[in-house]
């Protein structure tokens, strides 16, 4: 609950824990053996509790399961996408080379703004579906950011347009955006040259990681979309069409979990974790993205492009600040501690890469599950200030960073409400939806009226899958 204290809260993720077979042992040697004092709640301190006892077992269960599923498979290589699949790949490493498991890991380099624009000139309609979808406190400058326009470009379309780049477009306009800038031949012909004079570099970067490889591999990352598999699947395609080398590839893909897939891909080569757009209702009511993206980041920044210098080709990456750069890398700490512990008590128990089909993947998911749903969903205090402040944004290009969870105003909070949000999305009642990437931590660090925030929250995120569920059946 909200208000548990943090001895409270520390001993109920031991008491979920415990239930494990193998999930809490390393999770009690990295408590003790980095002197956790439950009695202060200092930032380090919730850093190294929720560590311990919610994310380094859910990162080392989900990674357990995917090495699992793919040696069942044959699977011979597993790429990590950046930077969500960092501490995935991390723990990948610990976990192959302690056990032994003959799966080459690697980690690939990958932003949607550093593949995608370079593969915008071959399908011009998946482009406009890229750059015109919706988000967090959409301007039109973030759409023309995402064609990867220059500021002299994004002032000529803003004039041919009529809008203004700080211009907040709601989710009723993107229609009527993307119908004004199909129509217009200048955005067309920006977009295409920027993509064409960006392809090179991206395909000399696949080639140099191995993707064109004659062997088995598939995709490892968060998920929610899952979209990322099928741009570098159809860039792959492209290459050995253009070759005409005969060759055919599927790949696959594992995820934490899919909110959708998308379009005209096959389902089977989709594989969830924790929930997936058929199933998991439940758990998408107490699961936060944004979060999970915020504490699971990498320590660089993203991947704004590709570059060649005598003949290598190597990612660009943008800035990070030296304070989250900092927390990421006492997170990271953390996490490969819990991976070693959990593989030297994996090996102890006679547990090795033959032996990953014993693991009761299905019972450890349950258990994370009900780690997560306290975590996410009913945080306290401290554990809202220290994973709310940290940097989000869900833009391209990581700009117009806010809190993770904002501190919002009584009457911004109720706003977020099911009936007070529909009434002012549909236009029934005049106001603003200020939004929040995680309400939840949100409502908490707001420390008046939580539990009615955080349960009309849960109604609204209930309402909101159980019609995506309705509508996905009886479409």
């Amino acid at each position: 609950m909200w208000k548990d204290t943090t001895k409270k809260r520390h001993a109920r993720y031991r008491a979920i824990l415990s239930e494990s077979d193998h999930l809490f042992e390393p999770a009690e040697r990295l408590e003790k053996e980095s002197r956790f004092d439950c009695a202060r709640e200092s930032r380090a301190d919730v850093m190294l509790n929720s560590s311990a006892y919610v994310l380094g077992p859910a990162i080392n269960a989900y990674v357990l399961w995917v090495l699992g599923e793919a040696a069942k498979k044959g699977t011979e290589r597993l790429y990590f996408l950046a930077r969500d699949g960092y501490f995935m790949y991390v723990t990948a490493r610990i976990l192959c080379e302690k056990l032994d498991i003959p799966i080459d890991c690697r980690y690939l380099c990958c932003s949607r703004y550093s593949v995608r624009i370079p593969v915008f000139h071959l399908n011009m309609t998946e482009a406009f579906d890229y750059i015109c979808r919706g988000g967090i406190d959409v301007t039109v400058d973030k759409i023309l950011n995402r064609a990867g326009l220059s500021d002299g470009e994004k002032e000529k379309i803003c004039s041919e347009i009529s809008r203004r780049p700080e211009e907040i477009v709601p989710y009723s306009e993107l229609g009527v955006i993307r119908k004004q800038l199909e129509a217009s031949r200048d955005f067309t012909e920006f977009t295409q040259k920027r993509s064409e004079e960006e392809y090179p570099a991206l395909e000399g970067y696949i080639r140099s990681q191995g993707l064109l490889d004659d062997v088995r591999f598939a995709f490892v990352d968060s998920g929610w979309v899952g979209s990322m598999q099928k741009v570098i699947a159809t860039l792959i395609h492209h290459i050995h069409e253009k070759e005409n080398d005969g060759k055919t590839f599927r790949p696959e893909g594992y995820y934490w979990g899919l909110y959708e897939l998308p379009a005209d891909v096959d389902p089977d080569d989709y594989h969830c974790y924790y929930f997936s757009e058929k199933h998991g209702v439940r758990r998408k009511i107490y699961f936060s993205n944004c979060l999970f993206e915020s504490i699971f980041s990498a320590p660089h920044g993203m991947t704004l492009r590709y570059e060649e210098r005598n003949g290598d080709f190597s990612p660009v990456f943008a800035q990070i600040r030296d304070e989250n750069k900092k927390f990421i890398l006492r997170t990271e700490g953390y996490i490969r501690k819990y991976a070693s512990n959990l593989a030297e008590e994996l090996s102890e128990k006679g547990i090795n890469a033959d032996d990953l089909s014993l693991i009761n993947t299905d019972k450890e998911r349950q258990m994370i599950g009900r780690l997560l749903d306290i975590f996410m969903g009913k945080p306290t205090y401290g554990e809202a200030c220290v994973y709310g402040s940290l940097p989000f944004s869900d833009d391209v290009l990581d700009t117009n960073e806010q809190e993770t969870a904002a501190v919002l105003t009584q009457e911004e909070l109720a706003s977020n409400h099911p009936w007070n949000k529909i009434r002012i999305m549909t236009g029934l009642s005049k106001g603003k939806v200020k939004e929040s990437a995680w309400y939840e931590g949100s409502a908490v660090r707001g420390r008046k009226n939580i539990g009615h925030h955080l349960r009309a929250y849960a109604g609204y995120k209930w309402m909101l899958y159980a019609k995506k569920e309705f509508t996905r059946r009886f479409r």
